[in-house]
């Protein structure tokens, strides 16, 4: 019987250094808008036309930015997803896994744009370098424009004291910065409390030039700009620095 078993053995260990060398793997890094690397992005890898046992692969970037996926199914088409925290979606990159027993070498970074904090209360654009509050709705309330700016000064969300509302040109290229809609795509980047955009305006710290007792508003459904009376209460939302 002993003299029986060993060729099994033997033939199962054959069998499994066959399945690794049968597999494959990605590799590459991720980085924010400034082309600096980030660590702990989650970054998942889902298989265009599934095979059993090769579907799904996640992993998590080193300090380097650098991640790893070495299990693949051999030239197989991944779409690739890497997510910051607090998103719920992320860029998808298509890209195929390399040949049996080979890595392939992204050669382009994946690009992550917004990031929140660890304390979840603010959220960086690293593309601006501005830093929003992650409630869309911080202040739970609405107000005039002379209070809005009052109120922003006095204001400690996340540890931080010196925030102010934002210039018409940031809360424009905040509110337009894709998705099917500016509510959708905030709420997607980790952003909360985000209104429904019907009728959600937001002040800037903007004067209207021509009437000093004017100022700008942001619409938050497509980031169109209007100007109304001071004394008229609308959404506040702080940004630093």
């Amino acid at each position: 019987m002993k003299l029986m078993k060993a060729p099994v053995v033997g033939l199962l260990l054959a069998t499994f250094l066959l399945g690794c060398n049968n597999k494959s793997g990605l590799e590459g890094t991720v980085v924010d808008c400034k082309g600096n690397p980030r660590a702990g992005i989650r970054v998942i890898a889902k298989q265009v036309e599934p095979v059993v046992g090769y579907e799904r692969f996640e992993t998590t970037s080193e300090p380097d930015g650098y991640f790893l996926f070495d299990e693949l199914y051999p030239n197989s088409a991944y779409e690739l997803a890497a997510a910051a925290n607090g998103a719920t979606t992320a860029p998808l990159i298509k890209v195929e896994s390399g040949s049996k027993g080979l890595t392939y070498n992204i050669p382009q970074p994946i690009k992550i744009r917004f990031y929140c904090s660890a304390d979840g209360a603010t959220v960086l654009d690293t593309k601006s370098g501005l830093m929003w509050a992650r409630k869309a709705n911080v202040a739970g309330r609405q107000m005039n424009w002379e209070e809005a700016m009052n109120w922003v000064q006095t204001v400690n969300i996340g540890g931080h004291r010196d925030w102010r509302l934002p210039a018409k040109e940031e809360l424009e290229a905040l509110f337009q910065s894709g998705g099917p809609t500016p509510q959708e795509f905030l709420d997607s980047q980790g952003f909360t409390s985000v209104p429904n955009p019907k009728n959600s305006w937001y002040w800037t710290s903007a004067s209207y030039t021509v009437r000093s007792n004017y100022a700008w508003i942001i619409a938050l459904w497509d980031g169109s700009a209007s100007y109304d009376f001071k004394g008229r209460n609308y959404d506040v939302w702080p940004v630093r620095p």
